[in-house]
């Protein structure tokens, strides 16, 4: 059974139209760290093409036989080795890494607790974790749960986790206010499920709101830090 997430990365294929990770990604970059990268829960591999074309060394690997199979369809797209796109646990993944991305994962794991601890594990000394997580727990609904999410993130929860690998944080932020503000709209106040057709759609007024998004998420959220938002990022840092 294909689940609303592989729907979701066979439709969105590039950051063209998935503004939403385009602009977390330019967050993300800048706070990497070394040139090994590992991207765990790889989704379609956007994040590894982004990475190889800036000269970082990324494996991307994802649990989901399904997902890799999206992921290495989109590195052959941008001329790029699909080797780098590998169906393995993370349990399997030999080496050490200078910084592992974990975004938009943890909230499907079973064990959040053990998931970051084997990140840390394999993290060099002085390496860095960054995960990206759905912020805000009362905001939890059926849409998570076709997602595959089994929880979504407070401030406080998310420190827990990383805390307890032995990471030191450095920094803890929410990420994208609009989303927010959207999400309480729809699903606390009008109780409606929201039209994202434009996420996916080649129609010009498609294109353009999501090019005018990712210009709010780059210029704005990027820089500053809102009191609120949809998603939550901590930097975790190996001592």
């Amino acid at each position: 059974m294909t689940s609303d997430l592989e729907v979701h990365l066979e439709c969105i294929g590039t950051f063209e139209k998935d503004f939403r990770s385009a602009a977390l990604l330019d967050l993300v970059t800048k706070y990497i760290t070394g040139n090994r990268v590992l991207d765990v829960g790889c989704g379609g591999g956007g994040t590894v093409i982004h990475l190889s074309q800036l000269n970082y060394s990324v494996l991307g690997i994802d649990v989901s036989q399904r997902v890799v199979e999206i992921a290495k369809k989109n590195m052959q797209q941008a001329d790029l080795s699909p080797n780098m796109i590998m169906h393995l646990d993370l349990r399997q993944v030999q080496g050490s890494f200078d910084t592992i991305l974990c975004l938009d994962v943890l909230e499907h794991a079973e064990n959040d607790f053990e998931l970051v601890g084997l990140m840390a594990h394999l993290l060099v000394s002085g390496g860095r974790l960054i995960v990206v997580v759905p912020a805000v727990s009362w905001l939890f609904d059926s849409r998570d749960a076709r997602l595959g999410h089994l929880r979504r993130y407070d401030r406080q929860s998310l420190v827990e986790r990383i805390s307890a690998s032995g990471l030191e944080i450095e920094l803890l932020r929410f990420w994208n206010l609009l989303g927010f503000l959207t999400a309480v709209a729809y699903r606390k106040i009008a109780r409606k499920t929201m039209d994202e057709s434009f996420r996916y759609s080649n129609e010009p007024a498609s294109r353009w709101m999501r090019s005018m998004l990712y210009r709010w998420m780059s210029v704005c959220e990027n820089r500053l830090r809102p009191p609120i938002g949809l998603s939550l990022m901590v930097v975790g840092k190996k001592r």
